[in-house]
């Protein structure tokens, strides 16, 4: 799906993922922010930061920040989404 520019994309990503999601476990993840980082005439990079947190009977309470990277391209219908990568959890 094309977007106007990478600043859509990341409003969109935000409205559509922006909801508090539980798993089986209890781990609750909460996005955090969707950023452009980069951004030439023709690609742009966005990092989205989705906080992580918990408690395990086992382990305690524990937090994690998981980014997740994506590029979007420019073309001549408008931008594209042409890669998605974890990164690691901080």
């Amino acid at each position: 799906m094309p977007y106007r520019d990478p600043d859509e994309f990341c409003a969109e990503y935000a409205e559509i993922n922006g909801q508090d999601t539980v798993d089986e476990f209890g781990a609750t993840s909460r996005l955090e922010t969707v950023t452009v980082v980069d951004r030439t005439p023709d690609t742009a990079r966005v990092e989205a930061r989705r906080f992580i947190f918990g408690h395990a009977p086992d382990a305690g309470y524990y937090d994690a920040v998981e980014p997740t990277a994506f590029v979007l391209s420019r073309r001549a219908d408008g931008w594209h989404v042409v890669s998605e990568e974890g990164l690691p959890y901080e």
